[in-house]
């Protein structure tokens, strides 16, 4: 194949794998705002729970205590509860079903399945197709084989980077918390020494 037969197919394959790619972006923001909206006040209905459970004990355990102020309580947690169903989730939930539902035509559209047939599965994404269309262009690689063999290897090199990137982090949390765990120790020997002078 010559380069622009090359340049041509990937552009085809470009075009093929772009509604797959719209619908992917689409389904994991709505399957962020949809777990946003589960964690929406999620802390103050627990709160609110956990007070009218702690109100419901004292009251019991109080024979002449008020149950209705621990109903109160429960009454409020679950108002915020129904709300935040109604106003946040269930929109969300709407949106993250039309958003699966628009990923799945697109997946199984067949010019999409047909365009896979000879193509590496591995390679057959919208990211990729592009990422080898500019290796071609810019002259990197002259066959798709040796575009395949550079965006492997670029790949490889990309997963390396993110795994020290990692290691640097965790590190460096760790060396703060043995800091951290350190001027405690000291602190502590400290009060210990003026206490045993007292």
């Amino acid at each position: 194949m010559t380069k622009e037969e090359i340049l041509n197919l990937l552009a085809e394959k470009r075009k093929l794998t772009a509604p797959v790619a719209v619908a992917s972006k689409n389904l994991n923001q709505a399957q962020l705002v949809y777990n946003n909206a589960k964690k929406f006040l999620q802390w103050l209905i627990n709160s609110l729970l956990i007070w009218a459970i702690l109100v419901l004990i004292v009251n019991v355990i109080d024979s002449w205590g008020n149950p209705m102020k621990s109903a109160i309580w429960f009454i409020l947690a679950g108002g915020i509860y129904f709300a935040r169903l109604k106003l946040k989730i269930e929109p969300a939930k709407l949106v993250l079903d039309e958003a699966q539902y628009a990923y799945n035509v697109a997946v199984n559209d067949p010019d999409y399945i047909a365009g896979a047939q000879g193509f590496p599965q591995k390679f057959y994404n919208y990211h990729d197709i592009y990422r080898l269309y500019q290796l071609i262009s810019e002259g990197r690689a002259m066959t798709l084989p040796e575009a395949y063999n550079l965006l492997e290897s670029q790949q490889f090199q990309e997963t390396q980077l993110s795994i020290q990137e990692e290691t640097r982090a965790l590190q460096a949390d760790i060396a703060n918390s043995s800091r951290v765990t350190a001027t405690a120790s000291t602190i502590t020997a400290f009060n210990t020494f003026m206490n045993r002078k007292k």
